[in-house]
């Protein structure tokens, strides 16, 4: 986020596009919702424009940029995003021991124990995440009415074996519009980390909006952004928009954030001064906080053993490990820095604490060969090395929980690898099985193939 670009923010009027983060790959799309033909400096044969014109693209997708960009800054800063992090770790790690070697596009049965383990490890995922805005399709929630507290059994991998945590999930009842019908119903939501998140996004970039240009930024309609606005106003009626997104910012860093957001609410709805309160919520966190450190840093280097085999997916994964590790004692200085920076029109400050993850702008283009552009901040290794963890992941995801029939590479609008027009059926639909026509022999610095020899546990 340059400064120039910052500046010419106060001219924004209205934001119009939006962009999506990718869950566990570290990346996001911004959908600019033009054609290559409107970028003035656009070079077809190069497939690149230049560094004005991604200023311009950044300064008319900055909102979109800004809201995605919270999202992987509450992935990489938070226990609840590493947590994520070390679930997702270890599931690939489980089912990597079936892979069909030599046919790695194939899997072989799991075995019982391995089912069980990773049975609970995404009962537990599930838990935390909550319901997502799938939930609340054609719905337009209007108000929540209450909630209730569910006792759920999670499950935190330890040696070699699963530790039980008892654990309570919010299930919140709300009344809203179905859209489609025009009826008001009623129905229930389990609270998780996704209403948080897409909550604190949306209220943040609104604040930035209005802080850096100086113009009212408009409502969000989709009811996903509204659940943490409007269970605030049922829990803690009064509470400043600051104050909420605080107490949002700090249940983040609890391994339970939905049930300490509730309860942090109900805290705050009997407190007399919210500052104190908040402050010694804080202080309790942060205590708590420097006790973890240790043994957060422990895991990780555990993480980093487990892949000290796998050369380009260690040096990925050592990468994000230390902006995790980083983002922590971020944390323990100041519990909810991403939204004090916000507050205080200076959100290009957070760069200085975590540098802004690789996003895509994706274009409107017929033509998907190189259409898109994949922009970092890294070093051209790093860059690379995190595009094959991105593919490795997507693999897993893809192919092993069978997301889908067809799905294509994440490269394959950005990608100019021979393999990209040699298999281009394949790379659109079953990328995975590249690696099975090339093997070792004619990889071309395919990332997605790299990704595949790593489910494998080899060194490409």
């Amino acid at each position: 986020m340059e400064q120039s670009v910052l500046d010419s923010l106060k001219s924004l009027k209205e934001q119009i596009n939006w962009g999506e983060y990718i869950v566990n790959q570290f990346y996001f799309k911004l959908y600019t919702g033009k054609s290559l033909s409107q970028i003035p400096s656009y070079d077809f044969d190069r497939y690149s424009f230049s560094t004005i014109d991604q200023l311009k693209l950044q300064n008319e997708n900055f909102i979109a940029l800004f809201h995605e960009y919270i999202h992987y800054i509450h992935e990489t800063t938070t226990m609840t995003g590493m947590v994520s992090f070390t679930y997702e770790v270890y599931k690939r790690a489980l089912f990597s021991n079936y892979v069909d070697i030599p046919n790695s596009s194939d899997f072989l049965g799991i075995g019982d124990a391995h089912k069980d383990y990773a049975f609970k490890i995404d009962n537990t995922t599930s838990a935390l995440i909550g319901h997502t805005n799938f939930h609340l399709k054609d719905r337009e929630v209007i108000e929540v009415t209450g909630y209730v507290m569910i006792d759920f059994a999670a499950h935190a991998p330890y040696e070699n074996s699963l530790e039980e945590i008892p654990m309570k999930i919010p299930m919140v009842t709300y009344r809203y519009r179905d859209v489609v019908n025009n009826q008001i119903a009623e129905d229930t939501l389990l609270l998780g980390k996704y209403f948080l998140y897409e909550g604190l996004a949306s209220e943040l970039d609104k604040v930035v909006q209005e802080k850096v240009s100086g113009t009212k930024a408009r409502d969000y309609r989709a009811s996903e952004y509204n659940i943490l606005k409007l269970l605030t106003y049922k829990l803690c009626p009064g509470l400043d928009k600051h104050a909420m997104l605080r107490a949002a910012s700090l249940s983040l860093s609890s391994f339970d954030a939905a049930f300490r957001f509730v309860d942090l609410l109900e805290q705050l709805s009997q407190s007399t001064d919210i500052e104190a309160s908040l402050k010694r919520y804080s202080d309790k966190l942060v205590n708590s906080m420097v006790l973890q450190l240790a043994e957060v840093q422990e895991e990780m280097d555990g993480i980093r053993e487990v892949f000290s085999t796998r050369v380009i997916l260690h040096s990925a994964m050592d990468f994000l490990m230390q902006k995790m590790m980083d983002g922590m004692r971020h944390r323990i200085s100041n519990p909810t820095f991403e939204v004090d920076l916000a507050f205080a029109g200076s959100p290009e400050k957070l760069v200085d604490i975590i540098p802004i993850c690789d996003y895509m702008y994706v274009f409107d283009d017929e033509n998907e060969y190189m259409r898109d552009f994949l922009g970092t901040n890294q070093s051209l290794e790093i860059a690379y090395d995190l595009k094959i963890l991105m593919c490795h992941i997507h693999y897993y995801h893809s192919k092993i929980q069978k997301a889908a029939k067809n799905v294509r590479c994440p490269m394959f609008t950005c990608c100019n690898v021979s393999h990209r027009t040699d298999f281009a059926e394949l790379c659109q639909k079953t990328p995975w099985k590249i690696f099975d026509k090339v093997h070792h022999e004619n990889l071309q610095h395919c990332p997605y193939s790299y990704g595949v020899a790593y489910m494998r546990a080899t060194n490409a």
